[in-house]
């Protein structure tokens, strides 16, 4: 396995020097990377191979924002950008091929992606497990970034929790379910103009 802290300081680098992003982004990629190695840890996955995935898998944002280069996926332009990244902190071949594909199909907006490996699965399951403790900065991001209207930012959130939630991998989703409905309780919250603590 490849150098994962050096891996670790070169993304939060990335993060940290200015991004498309304004979510606290170094906090969302550090936790996916967490919550990766703990769902693989619990079901059986590369922990090794888990982590770097999620270190890894919103370089396309960090860089390009969430549409990635020239509109085709975060994903898509992450994938490919991570291969010399990886190179440089001496992940073989096969761990960076490992890892371009838990990139791809982490996101939950595409609902035809079938997520081969159990790691993809830990992956897209830590990135929506981030997103559900993070509503009220996601409503904050469809006002404030997106320059969407209240309403809106409603249907955007509803959607994407949609959308995460379908990406949760089965065997997650009794663990994950509290979480999911905390986070709709505190988008109805908002939308209804009532502060969140």
């Amino acid at each position: 396995m490849g150098d994962l802290e050096g891996l670790r300081e070169e993304i939060k680098r990335m993060c940290l020097a200015g991004n498309h992003y304004s979510m606290s982004v170094w906090s969302h990629v550090d936790n996916v990377a967490s919550n990766s190695a703990i769902l693989a840890e619990m079901f059986g996955g590369d922990i090794d191979l888990a982590r770097p995935m999620g270190v890894s898998h919103d370089v396309g944002a960090i860089v390009f924002g969430r549409s990635g280069e020239n509109g085709e996926g975060h994903n898509v332009t992450g994938a490919r950008m991570i291969a010399p990244i990886l190179q440089r902190h001496k992940y073989s071949l096969l761990e960076i091929v490992q890892i371009q594909y838990g990139i791809i199909v982490h996101r939950g907006s595409d609902q035809n992606i079938i997520r081969k490996t159990l790691e993809s699965r830990t992956l897209a399951t830590a990135d929506a497990w981030d997103h559900f403790g993070n509503m009220r900065e996601l409503w904050n991001v469809g006002q404030r970034d997106l320059h969407k209207s209240p309403e809106d930012t409603y249907v955007w959130l509803i959607r994407k929790l949609q959308n995460d939630w379908s990406k949760v991998m089965l065997e997650a989703r009794d663990l994950l379910l509290p979480d999911r409905d905390r986070a709709r309780d505190i988008l109805e919250r908002l939308h209804a103009g009532i502060p969140v603590s």
